[in-house]
């Protein structure tokens, strides 16, 4: 885990816990206040944090901008476990919810790009591709590896070549010095 987010990831962790201590009721709230309220229950609505806070675990440090401030974001979190979540049970649920997963968006948004894989074969080796394009990405590899090993020896031989060409182009005008050296040669003896 990168050494600067560890107080975000922590901060999701303690917000998760917060949701599950705030009541010992495991129905949705649906079940519990009526249609109009969020069909989740205290487990859901911990996820919802703690799978964010898994994911950021997971990412490198080369993936943040040195200068980016995880404090304002922690301040959220720590503002949303004091002022929303305690209103989850006690009939706000239907303001306190959005507000919540509001923040967990914007926390998610915020670090959207850090999420994209590093490259297909990361993806690949864990696990995270279905069967056929795994086999289509590793066919394309291979047919890749091999272009670029007949790339390699084509540029070669067609160095090879241009060296020639290069040297034929000189070939008439030597052969005309040789001529002409040779005449003087020629004339010097008689």
């Amino acid at each position: 885990m990168a050494a600067r987010i560890d107080t975000l990831v922590d901060a999701l962790n303690e917000l998760g816990k917060a949701i599950l201590s705030s009541t010992s009721e495991d129905r949705t709230m649906q079940v519990l206040h009526g249609w109009n309220f969020p069909p989740l229950n205290r487990t859901d609505l911990k996820n919802f944090s703690t799978n964010l806070a898994d994911r950021l675990s997971r990412i490198s440090d080369e993936k943040f901008n040195a200068n980016f401030k995880f404090d304002p974001l922690i301040e959220r979190i720590e503002y949303a476990k004091a002022n929303t979540i305690p209103h989850f049970w006690d009939g706000n649920a239907t303001v306190a919810v959005p507000s919540y997963l509001t923040l967990i968006a914007h926390i998610e948004n915020t670090f959207s790009g850090a999420f994209i894989p590093e490259s297909w074969t990361k993806l690949s080796a864990e696990g995270l591709l279905p069967k056929q394009l795994n086999g289509k990405i590793l066919s394309y590899n291979r047919t890749f590896k091999r272009l670029d090993e007949e790339i390699s020896t084509m540029n070669e031989k067609l160095k090879y070549i241009n060296e020639i060409h290069d040297a034929a182009l000189e070939f008439p005008t030597d052969l005309e010095n040789l001529k002409a050296n040779n005449e003087q040669v020629t004339e010097l003896k008689s």
